[in-house]
């Protein structure tokens, strides 16, 4: 996957914040973000993004692992 601009993250619907140190997982629905936890690393953010996608996209949706996976907890 390639990186975009000014994300801090490869993967889609993860970000970093800075303040907590932690990875932020969201998801954006018709405009607003919807939050989908907050992981010590970037791969488990992923995984929540991918795991919910499918559930607000369906079959458009776009995951970063490009098969379904199975929910992963955030705190």
């Amino acid at each position: 996957r390639i990186k975009r601009p000014g994300s801090s993250s490869d993967y889609r619907g993860v970000c970093f914040v800075k303040r907590t140190g932690k990875w932020r997982a969201s998801i954006k629905i018709k405009g607003k973000a919807h939050y989908l936890g907050t992981f010590d690393n970037e791969i488990d953010a992923a995984m929540a993004y991918d795991a919910r996608a499918p559930e607000f996209h369906g079959q458009y949706a776009i995951l970063n692992f490009g098969t379904t996976t199975s929910a992963v907890g955030g705190s």
